[in-house]
């Protein structure tokens, strides 16, 4: 059997702290052009308006 490789990503969100909105701008971008297989998020934030694994994962 042949392995097939597979990339693996991990970030650190920063929750909402700073400038959250352009962050997420910047990530998405980022997740498109590297197109990992498998993303590890690390202080993602939820709250009305803001979710940054929904917005991350489209």
């Amino acid at each position: 059997m042949m392995a097939h490789p597979f990339s693996l990503l991990t970030i650190n969100t920063w929750k909402c702290d700073g400038q959250y909105r352009q962050r997420l701008a910047l990530l998405k971008t980022q997740l498109g052009a590297l197109r990992p297989d498998v993303v590890f998020c690390q202080e993602v934030f939820r709250a009305a308006g803001a979710d940054t694994g929904r917005e991350l994962s489209v």
